[in-house]
């Protein structure tokens, strides 16, 4: 992940809430994100994480380990949505 959605969240103070979803029968877009478009009546899974606050005052270097913990709650949260899907 990049640190945007970070520094968004910085100046907003909005927090960001790590999401993933999965299907168990899905299109699959060839664009940048893999986008995916479950097909009729998919089994769909949602899963959402904790909050994650930036605070205002950090500074740009400051900005990695969130960059790093986002990125493995994103990692984790896809797999556990996978999961609830497979069988």
């Amino acid at each position: 992940s990049k640190p945007g959605p970070l520094m968004l969240s910085q100046l907003t103070q909005a927090p960001i809430v790590p999401m993933a979803a999965a299907a168990d029968s899905f299109w699959q877009l060839n664009s940048w994100d893999r986008f995916i478009l479950p097909k009729w009546r998919a089994r769909i899974a949602v899963v959402i994480g904790d909050p994650i606050l930036v605070e205002k005052n950090l500074r740009m270097s400051e900005l990695e380990p969130l960059r790093q913990r986002l990125q493995s709650e994103l990692i984790r949260l896809s797999d556990a949505a996978r999961s609830m899907v497979a069988s």
